[in-house]
């Protein structure tokens, strides 16, 4: 908290330094451009000290907006979200049920697989549907046993896509980490916390 503060503390310190200093250069310049001896306008190297001092000073990275992480995860615990991408265990070609929701009638789904690196490794299309709570039974056939991202792509008629489609919805039972990213159990749903897109 501390190190936020002090960010916050040098950046402005640091917004109205700059804004003293070029009131008091066009005051005794008459209103001209004031310039170092190469000709570059002052303006110029502040924002180039400036870009320099963001990425070098820790203080102003500490200011940052920080990575919805494990504490973030933490305090939705309890709270309801809906979710655009599980984790499926896939184990050979066992058929496992990828469940999906659509708020609406779609007038073409796919059901897109990625490995935990992001990867697409199936897309599965699967035409119209109705709205409503829907399954698919996948097989994983031809790729190796672990684990996996599902979602659901859904569209309207004229290819827009329709809001709300989701693959686990439901309230926060509990956080795990896989690999230093955070995951939600949802009811029978792992799901990353990247795929929340709405939560009460």
């Amino acid at each position: 908290m501390i190190p936020i503060l002090a960010a916050i503390g040098v950046g402005v310190l640091g917004t109205l330094a700059e804004k003293t200093a070029a009131a008091l250069l066009k005051r005794d310049l008459g209103g001209r451009m004031a310039t170092d001896p190469t000709g570059r306008p002052f303006d110029a190297i502040l924002g180039q000290s400036r870009s320099v001092a963001s990425t070098q000073s820790p203080l102003l990275v500490a200011a940052s907006p920080r990575p919805m992480g494990p504490r973030v995860a933490g305090d939705l615990i309890g709270r309801k979200v809906v979710a655009n991408g599980s984790v499926v265990e896939l184990r050979g070609s066992i058929a496992t049920v990828l469940p999906y929701r659509l708020p609406t009638t779609a007038a073409a789904v796919q059901i897109e697989v990625r490995d935990l690196h992001g990867t697409v490794v199936r897309t599965v299309s699967l035409g119209p549907r109705p709205g409503g709570l829907h399954q698919l039974l996948f097989d994983g056939r031809g790729l190796p046993s672990g684990q996996y991202l599902y979602r659901v792509i859904a569209t309207d008629a004229v290819g827009q896509p329709i809001a709300g489609a989701n693959t686990a919805s439901g309230r926060v039972m509990g956080v795990r980490l896989e690999n230093g990213r955070p995951f939600l159990d949802v009811g029978r749903a792992l799901v990353p916390l990247s795929a929340v897109y709405h939560n009460q």
